[in-house]
């Protein structure tokens, strides 16, 4: 489980495979917010700023199906194996 904003970091947890409950606290995480909980790939919070107990208590009683990824993007690994295969092509 991972409890986040609706950023960059939102989009790493989901890429690990995590069960995702996100909110913003800035406009410009409204875009990543809104496409995320709309697709049911992440439980939505709102507005981080207003967040409390009950909020809280309700969305992770009602989590309903999210679409969760079944193994990890290994996006560390993978960017790894991207640039090793590049030094291979230069030499």
């Amino acid at each position: 489980h991972a409890f986040v904003s609706a950023s960059t970091v939102l989009i790493e947890s989901y890429s690990r495979g995590l069960k995702c409950f996100t909110g913003y606290y800035v406009n410009n995480q409204k875009f990543i917010y809104d496409g995320f909980v709309h697709e049911k790939m992440a439980i939505g919070l709102g507005d981080f700023r207003l967040l409390n107990n009950t909020s809280i208590t309700y969305a992770l009683s009602n989590q309903g199906e999210l679409s969760l990824l079944h193994t990890s993007l290994l996006s560390g690994h993978n960017i790894l194996e991207s640039f090793q295969s590049l030094a291979a092509r230069c030499n």
